[in-house]
């Protein structure tokens, strides 16, 4: 929710793409994408 309300798609991955008991964010980064972004999205996760 966090990273949505930021403007930040993450896609979750879950059972059966990964093993069971697990979960995983699936983030694309491009050559759009710049180095302010790259902070925004580590200070949104921190």
């Amino acid at each position: 929710a966090r990273l949505e309300a930021a403007g930040i798609l993450a896609v979750a991955i879950r059972p059966p793409t990964v093993p069971p008991g697990t979960a995983r964010l699936r983030l694309a980064l491009s050559c759009v994408h710049g180095e302010a972004d790259i902070d925004r999205l580590l200070e949104v996760l921190a």
